[in-house]
């Protein structure tokens, strides 16, 4: 969890309830942070295997638990360091593929768990290129539950140095799968080496701890990938809106990641020097009173300027402190008349404080 720093301006009840809640989630949310796993993903081979090289899918499957061989090349390596091709990038085994004349070397990589279709998971692994008599060669990932077939296709690369290097995959699965398969193509004849394959979690950041000046409106909206949402105040969902002080915390699930983060919203009108000139109506007609800009009495190291409906949709967003908003929508669209939002988020220059401040205010959009 990221440590952040704690208000001192905050309600009693919210302190009370909310430390309560972040202790739950140190006493039993933390043996939850734990990503589905491959069972052998650092391709370990059996006690006392020796260098195996160009070995067959057969032998290869008799080496190695939990890892299947199953391209129509059938050349497979199961290496040490004592091999001449090279040091593992972790553990004491790695695993080499060759592609020939457009066939195809392949291996299934189980886990520990079934991943489930449409949910979002996120792996990593090593690669690095041995050597090819072409450029037209490939890397791909697959997923199946059939660990004889390639699956549906995952990820791609033909971006492989000759050192390891590491790639992250971040994707949602096509369908349900036991198997990450790896397979590589080429036209001419190739040979790639693989290891340290990991599911891994992705970190939950709600934002930095805020200060408003005045009326506490602050909104937070998950991605779609992070399910399961809990709030410490109750709210569920990806979307949450805080309207009072207080620390909030997050519980969410990515794949079988268990995620937490927490943030203080506070309210101090001292802190915040800043005087702004908002209007509290314009008019999408008028050449006098048809825009709204914002006017300060500051220097900004960040400005946003959003504007919502009262559905809660952007109809206009700037980084500008000078920039104008004439009523108009997308494509210069004429928007409805009605009640608008205005939130202004900023942090001062010259402050040693680089926290992020709110300014809220309704408008009245009008013929």
């Amino acid at each position: 969890m990221v440590k952040k720093r704690q208000s001192k301006r905050q309600n009693h009840k919210y302190t009370v309830a909310n430390a309560y809640w972040l202790a739950l989630v140190l006493i039993i949310g933390i043996s939850k942070l734990q990503a589905q796993a491959f069972l052998n993903g650092g391709l370990e081979a059996k006690t006392g295997t020796a260098c195996s090289v160009d070995v067959t899918n057969a032998i290869f499957n008799n080496r190695i638990e939990h890892v299947i061989g199953l391209g129509v090349v059938s050349k497979l390596d199961l290496l040490t360091d004592q091999c001449g091709l090279g040091v593992p990038r972790e553990g004491n085994y790695f695993v080499g593929l060759q592609a020939e004349d457009g066939k195809t070397d392949a291996i299934a990589i189980r886990v520990d768990q079934t991943l489930q279709s449409r949910k979002y998971y996120y792996l990593e692994f090593f690669a690095r290129l041995g050597e090819s008599d072409t450029p037209d060669y490939n890397l791909a990932l697959g997923i199946n539950s059939n660990p004889n077939f390639h699956g549906e296709l995952l990820y791609t690369t033909r971006d492989i140095p000759q050192g390891w290097r590491r790639y992250e995959v971040f994707f949602r699965a096509p369908g349900n799968g036991e198997y990450i398969t790896v397979l590589i193509e080429s036209k001419g004849k190739t040979r790639i080496f693989v290891d340290g394959f990991k599911m891994i979690c992705p970190g939950l950041d709600i934002g930095r701890d805020t200060v408003f000046c005045e009326d506490v409106r602050k909104e937070i909206v998950l991605p779609e990938y992070f399910s399961d949402a809990s709030w410490s105040d109750g709210q569920t969902g990806n979307k949450a809106l805080f309207t009072r002080p207080g620390t909030y915390g997050i519980s969410a699930n990515f794949g079988s990641c268990a995620l937490f983060d927490s943030i203080t919203i506070d309210l101090d009108p001292s802190l915040c020097t800043c005087i702004f000139d908002l209007p509290n109506i314009i008019s999408n007609s008028s050449a006098t009173n048809g825009q709204l800009m914002v006017k300060s009495n500051c220097k900004f190291k960040s400005f946003d300027l959003s504007i919502f409906d009262r559905w809660g949709n952007l109809v206009f967003a700037a980084n500008d402190p000078e920039s104008i908003w004439s009523g108009q929508g997308a494509g210069g669209r004429p928007l409805e008349t009605g009640v608008y939002q205005v939130l202004v988020e900023y942090a001062l220059q010259d402050t040693g404080n680089e926290q992020i401040r709110y300014k809220y205010q309704e408008l009245v959009l009008v013929d």
